[in-house]
């Protein structure tokens, strides 16, 4: 905090007094509070306060000399400028804080894409390989009462395991078309494979009223939203691998799915397959 240093003009340098209490003024005294303002310390010196002008009505500091007579235009102007430059250095001050805490995000959050692309691509091989069994097959009694077995054709496995491209719950997509060039043009942290598309991921701050991750179907993309609040939250509690995986998984589940239980049961199929995977990492690694 903060607080007047009076220079007598007859004394030296050296000699001097503090007067009134530490302060920050109107620092935090509107709706945005600085987080940082504690941080603040320090003496200003005032060298027209102390002696007093002859014309002054009522003098600026009060005759105790422990505070000031604050309706005192002197004071009032004094007060101001005070204000105002608190509030530049703290804004200066956050935006260079939230410019490191961002970068540290993105750092994060790529380091964890470039770990669940494996755990994805793994996750689409062994499920194309559950396809191709022989377990999607259908069973018809045969005319002399045994049982035949009917393997499916690729093309109605695709009808029975993707949905109706016109009942589809589908999350609003990156339509924009300056975002998609912009998204287009950046360099791919890595690559997933979902269903039988190849995805480019990239890792660009869309605000953090949008969503945590978007899929483009037209383009190949799948965009992590790294401003999105669940990002910063996912560092302070170190599971940011975690994070990552379910944004990707949940806007995969919400884009393939025509119904709520098939969205939540492919995310918990994906889930569960990383949770495995996770965990016979950990113990490989010991």
């Amino acid at each position: 905090s903060l607080c007047p240093r009076l220079t007598p003009q007859v004394a030296p340098k050296s000699e001097v007094t503090s007067v009134g209490e530490p302060s920050l003024f109107d620092l935090n005294s509107g709706t945005h509070k600085f987080h940082h303002a504690y941080l603040l310390t320090g003496q200003v010196e005032v060298a027209s306060f102390d002696p007093e002008d002859e014309t002054d009505q009522i003098p600026v500091i009060t005759t105790d000399r422990e505070g000031f007579n604050r309706h005192h235009p002197k004071y009032r102007a004094y007060h101001k400028l005070m204000t105002d430059l608190l509030v530049s250095i703290c804004r200066e001050e956050e935006k260079e804080y939230e410019s490191k805490r961002q970068k540290e995000i993105e750092s994060k959050v790529k380091d964890a894409i470039k770990r669940i692309a494996d755990d994805f691509n793994a996750f689409n091989k062994a499920n194309n390989q559950e396809i191709s069994k022989a377990s999607e097959t259908t069973g018809d009694p045969s005319d002399d009462g045994s049982q035949k077995i009917h393997v499916k054709t690729e093309e109605e496995l695709h009808e029975t395991r993707n949905p109706n491209e016109n009942t589809r719950t589908n999350p609003v997509g990156i339509v924009d078309k300056k975002l998609r060039h912009e998204l287009d043009a950046l360099p791919g942290i890595g690559q997933i494979h979902l269903g039988k598309k190849q995805y480019k991921i990239t890792a660009k701050p869309l605000g953090v009223d949008d969503y945590e991750c978007r899929i483009d179907d037209d383009a190949l993309l799948i965009n992590i939203n790294v401003s999105h609040p669940a990002y910063e939250q996912a560092v302070e509690e170190r599971c940011v691998e975690a994070t990552v995986f379910r944004a990707i998984a949940n806007a995969f589940a919400w884009k393939e799915s025509t119904s709520s239980e098939q969205m939540y049961q492919l995310i918990d199929d994906l889930i569960r397959f990383q949770a495995f995977r996770i965990q016979a990492r950990r113990l490989g690694s010991k």
